[in-house]
């Protein structure tokens, strides 16, 4: 009697939970097609397009900052009457400055990034939907969220499903393809109805986590960075008030360098 009463239940539950599956499944391949293709593509285009100015902008701003701040610390040292130690001012400057040789050096690793990218050699668009099928059908074998009962080996073969797919190593992700299999199914147990209500609520929770996720990639750098490069004009725009800003820096450099000479001069 009890099973007569749960099988319609059971139905709609195991409907529900597949149905959820197939979601999470379109929102995960989403997801890693923005953050290792996509993104990344934006990213390597913009570095090389606007980015490189923009590094360049930052690099005078950092000189100009600690000129300015040499001149105030020069000027507090003449003001108590002490002697000016330029080479221990320096060190107190390195000391000072280096989150902003950080920064420089994270923005060169940026645009190294980007050219190396840009050299590398791309899949034909034949091998691009190869990749991502063969790549949707291994998530949805081993993903971990849609497949809860992986053994340990299954799990390792899921991170080199991903580790293969970021840099477009096809040759791996056929491999692997063929190890799995296309059609057979890693867990093919009937679930219970206690099991089926678990998770359906545990793939509803990951079905909104990775909304979320896929919505802050979209509205985050660098995928925002297409509001540059896809409109030339505005693109044009930017870089003219990048130039701008650079020739700003350029004419505060030249006169703190001009008042500190004649600060050590005195």
């Amino acid at each position: 009697m009890n099973g007569i009463i749960e099988f319609p239940q059971a139905k709609k539950l195991r409907e529900d939970v597949e149905r959820l599956k197939q979601e999470l499944l379109d929102l995960v391949t989403e997801r890693d097609e923005l953050k290792f293709n996509i993104c990344k593509n934006i990213k390597m285009d913009y570095m090389l397009e606007i980015g490189y100015i923009e590094y360049k902008v930052y690099e005078k701003y950092c000189e100009y900052a600690r000129l300015r701040r040499k001149k105030e610390l020069i000027q507090a040292r003449e003001n108590r009457g002490e002697e000016v130690d330029i080479e221990e001012i320096e060190q107190q400057l390195d000391s000072e400055f280096e989150d902003y040789i950080n920064k420089l050096n994270e923005k060169i690793r940026d645009i190294t990034e980007a050219i190396d990218r840009s050299k590398m050699e791309s899949l034909s668009e034949e091998e691009t939907k190869d990749l991502k099928r063969m790549y949707k059908e291994l998530v949805k074998k081993l993903h971990p969220d849609l497949n809860p009962d992986l053994t340990e080996e299954q799990l390792e073969m899921f991170y080199q499903v991903v580790d293969a797919y970021e840099v477009g190593d096809i040759i791996t992700i056929k491999i692997l393809y063929n190890l799995v299999g296309a059609s057979e199914s890693l867990d093919s147990s009937e679930s219970t109805l206690d099991k089926l209500v678990k998770e359906k609520s545990n793939l509803e929770k990951i079905v909104e986590e990775i909304k979320m996720e896929v919505e802050h990639i979209k509205t985050t750098p660098p995928y925002i960075f297409k509001y540059y490069l896809d409109d030339e004009e505005k693109k044009k725009v930017r870089i003219k008030e990048l130039e701008e800003i650079s020739a700003g820096y350029d004419e505060a450099i030249t006169i703190l360098k001009a008042q500190i000479k004649e600060m050590l001069v005195k």
